[in-house]
């Protein structure tokens, strides 16, 4: 059984890789150079986010060359890892922008931590290869468990903090 799965591999095509890391680097560096081009263009730095973050799972789903059982198994784990987070959260994040911005920031970072595993993952089968999926996209949206927001900035950039800090009504 061990060699007719090495077979079938041996046949498939290899992994598209490079669009999916062009396309994950073009969405971060829109996403963190544009507050540092204009001073006022922090929230086009989160479009920057959102259409990076879509079509990162536009080329995942239509030119990765993965198998559709790992494309759209990744995306669900994508979907039941944001519904996951949702209750963990703390309410600044979860309640920020009329409930989008908790979708805006980890969002992205779930389809870095897709593309990094595609990456790094390609050698694994099997068993290994899902489990390396299931704690990629675990470690990347926990980030946002021990995090909260004081508030977006005049010039619409999001300030984060330890979920333990002193807020500004503390410090007070």
């Amino acid at each position: 059984m061990n060699a007719a799965s090495n077979q079938v591999r041996k046949q498939r095509k290899p992994l598209r890789l490079w669009p999916g890391v062009v396309l994950v680097a073009l969405t971060w560096l829109g996403r963190l150079a544009s507050p540092l081009v204009a001073q006022d263009a922090a929230m086009a730095g989160f479009l920057f986010a959102a259409l990076g973050s879509l079509a990162v799972i536009l080329w995942w789903l239509l030119f990765s060359r993965a198998p559709w059982a790992e494309r759209l198994g990744a995306l669900g784990l994508i979907v039941l890892v944001l519904v996951a987070l949702r209750p963990v959260i703390h309410d600044s994040i979860r309640t920020a922008g009329m409930g989008v911005s908790f979708f805006l920031l980890a969002v992205p970072v779930l389809c870095l931590s897709l593309v990094a595993w595609a990456a790094f993952g390609r050698r694994l089968t099997g068993g290994r290869r899902w489990a390396a999926l299931v704690a990629a996209l675990a470690v990347a949206g926990g980030i946002w468990v021990p995090v909260r927001t004081d508030g977006i900035t005049g010039d619409g950039a999001q300030l984060l903090a330890w979920r333990w800090a002193a807020t500004a009504e503390d410090r007070l």
